[in-house]
């Protein structure tokens, strides 16, 4: 039995004109850490989550331990609201063992 994966290129294909142009922005202006493009994501992912931050970062493995770090201090780990939050339950759960805080 075969399973269905999802088909990026068929996806590309219908919306190419906005990703490309967006790429062609980023490209000409040579921002490519941070900038305004981070901003705008930051606020519309926010805004999408319903909370008020949101904070880009490189990758899940620093996402996760963004969320670690919060939670050392009480009261930050009772405000940080990560999107997937079961996912960064399991990860800061994993890391805090392996450094001795779990």
């Amino acid at each position: 039995m075969g399973v269905p994966f999802f088909d990026s290129k068929q996806h590309y294909r219908l919306i190419k004109d906005e990703v490309d142009a967006h790429v062609q922005r980023v490209m000409d202006s040579c921002r490519f850490v941070l900038g305004e493009n981070v901003k705008c994501f930051e606020r519309e992912f926010a805004r999408f989550c319903g909370t008020e931050y949101a904070v880009g970062v490189a990758n899940g493995t620093d996402a996760f331990g963004k969320h670690t770090s919060s939670c050392r201090r009480q009261d930050a780990c009772s405000t940080s609201k990560p999107l997937f939050e079961h996912l960064f339950r399991l990860g800061s759960h994993v890391e805090s063992e392996a450094d001795g805080m779990g």
